[in-house]
């Protein structure tokens, strides 16, 4: 096994405490650089999704702002978040992060499952963007200003082609999110959700959702409304299925396919029920990892070797759907040229040579995504172990890994697109801490950005497009695996 070269940390806990905070000083506010790829002729085309054919639309008003928007970068001084977006708006068991705040939502049976996260008001006030929080004054902005709006943040699939329908038909806009956490696997059985910090009227949201035929509900108090089955197809309904039960939450939209998933998430927001930050890996990779995080995605160990195999789905949802840059997932499924490529790469890049991967040690959880802290804007890959002594065993490998991983943009096209991830992101460096019967193994790079327009360098967005992508093979235990 190589060598350890990540620093090391030693995690004091506390009782009915999984971790305790490591780093030594309160990191600093959030600060954040956000873009956005062409994403003007998308808007004014709309994009098709699942049985649904009406374009989106944004309405083009006559520009009231000025030409250029100063674009702060995270070299500079911290800007506040808003002060209507207050920490106790989600319930944080004690953690400051956003994405505690988010987690602190989360039902706990969602611990097996991939959970995404975005921060989209962080987003805004980083790049002095906080007055652009509609559909119409994103409209205004100039074009340079448009690229850096909510960069290297995910957007849930569902919403891509219901921007515009999702204001006229629930009076929400989903320019003005705030926080947003989610899990959606793409099929109609899937247990699914999304809870959404946003403002709203909920009399007026209610009044719609009643005129397109839902009923309404209660559970423990707290009113919801329901369309249709439990998971039943969307064929034909202008919301979809993962808007099949809504439910307002205190300032807070919540959505699901069916009702049992449903009063999970208000069972949690009355503090009825456990939320994902009583995970013992979720909470230790937040209290780590989390401070400054601005998107991300919590992925369980066996979905890296199911969705690389399978490649099923569409690309990662970026803001407006300009995480993966257009590339979409390999189909590994082919019984053909496609496959045996892939499994040619594997053998050749990673399992030949003095530079041929080991293998991992077992863990339980791994949160990838994109965040600021202070003057450093980076990738972060952190790994939880159930072990203490697994993360400082893996350092070395996990480096290796990074530093020597190509990922292929191939899509569709016949010919190979092979794109090391030391462009968008490096050097690769970790830190090791070991709590109480288990440790972590934290990830970083920072994020490197290109002068050009080049397609291959992802900046912020790298985390995204591997995800999306099902590239990778980095986080497979054992390469066997993905034979």
């Amino acid at each position: 096994m190589s060598p350890n070269p990540g620093k090391k940390f030693f995690l004091p806990v506390s009782p009915g405490h999984t971790a305790e905070k490591w780093g030594g000083s309160k990191i600093r506010d959030l600060i954040r650089t956000l873009s956005l790829f062409a994403v003007s002729l998308w808007l004014l085309a709309g994009v098709a999704c699942g049985s649904d054919t009406a374009p989106t639309q944004v309405p083009m008003a006559p520009t009231q702002v000025p030409a250029e928007v100063p674009i702060r970068i995270p070299t500079r001084a911290p800007t506040q978040v808003p002060n209507s977006i207050r920490a106790s708006d989600f319930s944080t068991g004690g953690l400051e992060s956003r994405v505690a705040e988010a987690l602190g939502s989360v039902p706990l049976e969602f611990s097996g499952q991939v959970v995404e996260f975005a921060d989209y008001s962080g987003s805004r006030a980083a790049t002095g963007l906080e007055e652009a929080v509609s559909a119409e004054a994103w409209s205004q902005l100039d074009h340079r200003t448009r690229e850096r709006y909510h960069e290297g943040l995910a957007l849930h699939p569902h919403l891509r082609s219901r921007i515009q329908r999702m204001n006229d038909l629930m009076g929400v806009d989903v320019f003005a999110f705030n926080l947003s956490v989610w899990s959606w696997q793409g099929n109609f059985n899937s247990p699914t959700f999304m809870l959404v910090d946003v403002p709203f009227d909920p009399e007026k949201v209610a009044g719609k959702l009643q005129a397109l035929d839902y009923k309404k509900a209660d559970h423990s108090g707290t009113a919801y409304y329901w369309l249709a089955e439990d998971f039943a197809p969307d064929f034909g309904r202008p919301l979809g299925l993962p808007l099949n039960r809504v439910a307002f939450l205190d300032g807070r939209l919540a959505t699901a396919p069916s009702t049992g998933i449903i009063e999970q998430l208000i069972g949690v927001h009355h503090g009825q029920s456990p939320s994902l930050l009583e995970s013992a890996p979720h909470r230790a990779l937040v209290e780590a990892a989390g401070e400054g995080l601005l998107g991300g995605v919590f992925i369980p160990p066996g979905w890296v070797v199911e969705s690389w195999k399978t490649a099923a789905g569409s690309p990662a949802a970026g803001w407006l759907d300009r995480g993966t840059g257009g590339t979409r997932p390999v189909d590994r499924t082919d019984r053909g040229s496609v496959k045996a490529r892939a499994v040619a790469r594997l053998d050749h890049r990673y399992l030949a040579g003095p530079g041929r991967w080991g293998q991992l040690s077992p863990y339980g959880l791994t949160l990838f995504g994109y965040r600021v802290q202070g003057d450093a804007e980076e990738t972060v890959l952190a790994l939880y172990y159930p072990d203490s002594a697994a993360a400082d065993r893996d350092a070395g490998e996990l480096e290796k890994r990074w530093n020597s991983f190509y990922y292929d943009r191939t899509g569709a096209r016949i010919e190979s697109e092979e794109v090391p991830v030391t462009l968008s992101c490096s050097p690769f460096s970790t830190t090791v801490v070991e709590g109480s019967g288990h440790s972590l193994l934290i990830g970083t790079c920072p994020v490197i950005r290109s002068e050009e327009r080049d397609v291959t360098v992802r900046g912020p967005f790298l985390w995204l497009e591997l995800f999306g992508i099902r590239e990778l093979q980095f986080l497979a235990r054992d390469l066997d695996d993905l034979r």
